[in-house]
């Protein structure tokens, strides 16, 4: 391996370790209660080499933030691949959406918990975080067979809400991610079936 390559490596183990420890931190003590000392401590680094990696707390706070949804496009793409029939693939999508929101990793945690109460910047930033993600969601809900007059926005919204709700109630070693959305995804089937 090259010297520029190892650099390189080093450099993206360091940049994924401090994002691990933030989103450790974020999970546990929210963004306000969570210090660019506290993350570099965690990280094992000096309190000015965090900036060799990311330009402020905020910047770390959107690269978990990316990161968490990144996971989550990973998951529902894999889960979808190759399924054909509309609700199946919805039923697929939601089912690798409530399993890694409910596995309680730190970067789960984040998305459903940790928002940072004054940046608006930031606000603006992670809303167009989370319409990316949700295109995914936005294409499935599109291609459902569902009676003429149905707002697909709408229904898109009420599924993600009640996936993202699931956190509340969910108890491990119960009802298991798979199931509970292929529950939820069936009442909606249910409700919408076009008439024969």
């Amino acid at each position: 391996m090259n010297q520029a390559v190892a650099t390189h490596t080093t450099r993206e183990n360091r940049q994924n370790l401090v994002l691990n420890e933030a989103a450790a931190l974020f999970s546990r003590k929210g963004y306000e209660g969570t210090s660019l000392r506290d993350i570099a401590a965690a990280s094992g680094m000096l309190a000015g080499s965090i900036y060799c990696h990311f330009s402020s707390k905020e910047d770390i706070f959107l690269s978990v933030q990316r990161e968490g949804i990144r996971q989550l496009s990973l998951a529902v793409e894999a889960a979808i691949e190759g399924v054909d029939q509309p609700w199946q693939r919805l039923r697929a999508a939601c089912a690798a959406h409530a399993r890694v929101l409910l596995d309680e990793s730190d970067f789960a945690a984040v998305l459903l918990h940790v928002t940072p109460s004054r940046n608006l910047s930031m606000w603006d930033q992670l809303v167009v975080l989370r319409d990316e993600y949700e295109s995914l969601f936005r294409q499935l809900v599109d291609d459902l067979p569902v009676p003429t007059g149905t707002n697909r926005k709408y229904l898109r919204l009420a599924i993600l809400g009640a996936l993202n709700w699931a956190h509340h109630w969910y108890r491990p070693g119960r009802d298991n991610p798979e199931l509970i959305a292929a529950q939820m995804i069936r009442m909606f089937e249910i409700q919408l079936k076009e008439p024969a």
